[in-house]
């Protein structure tokens, strides 16, 4: 599994933009497996809590399956939001 740091800067319904920590932009779909919700995703984008994703890629789309969702500011979220 490959991993992602960055900002959440658009989160719409299971579909969301991190802008990565080393440069440019990557689309994510949530998968159900990682056990936020849609409202989760935007309480992390509104806070621009820096999160790390794992994920996987998802042959023949632009955007990767994210499987877990970490957020990193201390205090936020409790550390983690799986």
């Amino acid at each position: 599994m490959q991993v992602a740091r960055g900002t959440i800067v658009v989160a719409q319904e299971q579909r969301f933009q991190l802008e990565l920590a080393s440069g440019g932009r990557r689309l994510f779909l949530l998968a159900p497996t990682a056990g936020l919700l849609d409202r989760d995703l935007k309480r992390l984008a509104a806070a621009q809590t820096e999160v790390e994703v794992h994920y996987r890629p998802l042959e023949g789309l632009i955007a990767a399956s994210a499987e877990k969702v970490l957020a990193l500011a201390p205090g936020s979220m409790e550390g983690s939001v799986e």
